[in-house]
């Protein structure tokens, strides 16, 4: 059974090479980036991407006060690093051509991660990292674009979609005797986003 599976993947893969092409698009946004990598077999291009935000900031607050006769000043500063990592699958269907402009349906899955850390003047303070770990996220994407074909191996595109993002934390601390204090917190985001990519075909047939 094995062998026939491998059998018949090979055929396909031979058999589709004359019809498909490799396909690279990157999308420069304003929140993040992300570039992708997919297949592209007859009107579907199944992808794998990946989207990646950082931020942070320092805070530094002084305290000037007096001690008996001398006066003392005090700093202390806070910084704060958060970074998502953002991979996802999905699928772009071209549903309707006219000449070399396409219109297409995007849909996608993704999995947020995050990660980051707290520091109070240079010593990073323990268990906030721990704290973000036990968030889970989870995101989907459905978009509506078109692209516009310069050659069968280039094309420039836009696209507006609708992004959602649901997330959950739950903490339980136990007191003993059976008593315990427990926090469930749910997250849902979604926010609209338009972006501009740069699509590149090659390999294959012709992508039009």
């Amino acid at each position: 059974m094995k062998r026939l599976f491998l059998i018949v993947v090979l055929v396909m893969a031979v058999t589709l090479n004359g019809f498909s092409q490799f396909s690279f698009s990157v999308a420069p946004g304003i929140a993040t980036n992300s570039a992708t990598f997919g297949y592209k077999i007859g009107n579907a291009v199944p992808y794998a991407g990946l989207q990646v935000l950082s931020g942070g900031f320092n805070m530094m607050y002084t305290d000037h006060y007096q001690d008996g006769s001398e006066w003392v000043t005090e700093k202390n500063e806070m910084k704060a690093n958060v970074n998502l990592i953002m991979p996802s699958v999905g699928v772009k269907y071209f549903a309707v051509e006219t000449g070399d402009l396409k219109a297409y349906v995007n849909l996608a899955a993704n999995k947020p991660m995050i990660s980051g850390k707290v520091k109070y003047n240079g010593e990073e303070e323990e268990g906030f990292a721990e704290e973000i770990d036990k968030v889970k996220l989870f995101g989907a994407e459905l978009g509506f674009g078109m692209e516009y074909f310069l050659s069968q191996n280039f094309s420039i595109g836009g696209e507006y979609s609708f992004r959602y993002i649901g997330g959950k934390h739950s903490e339980k601390d136990e007191y003993g005797g059976g008593e315990y204090y427990k926090t469930d917190i749910s997250l849902r985001l979604v926010p609209t986003i338009a972006k501009f990519s740069l699509n590149f075909y090659f390999g294959g047939g012709d992508s039009n």
